[in-house]
């Protein structure tokens, strides 16, 4: 019997700011909050993207990638 594995998501962001009502690739930062306070809640840990490529991660822990394009200031 094969024991399913767990995929780790990776969710990609591009921009957190106010203009998520006029844009698809906006995030508010209350939605932002939610989901980290989401994955805080549900005790998914968030890993860097080279660990899970080079498999250093926890494989035990449910765990989610946060990825975040052309790195503008409302990133940091």
């Amino acid at each position: 019997m094969k024991i399913p594995t767990y995929q780790v998501p990776i969710l990609m962001y591009h921009n957190i700011d106010d203009a998520a009502a006029q844009s698809k690739l906006s995030v508010s930062p209350e939605s932002f909050t939610r989901h980290m306070e989401y994955f805080k809640k549900k005790n998914i840990h968030v890993i860097s993207l080279l660990d899970l490529v080079r498999d250093r991660h926890d494989k035990r822990r449910k765990s989610v990638v946060l990825t975040f394009d052309d790195g503008f200031l409302n990133n940091y």
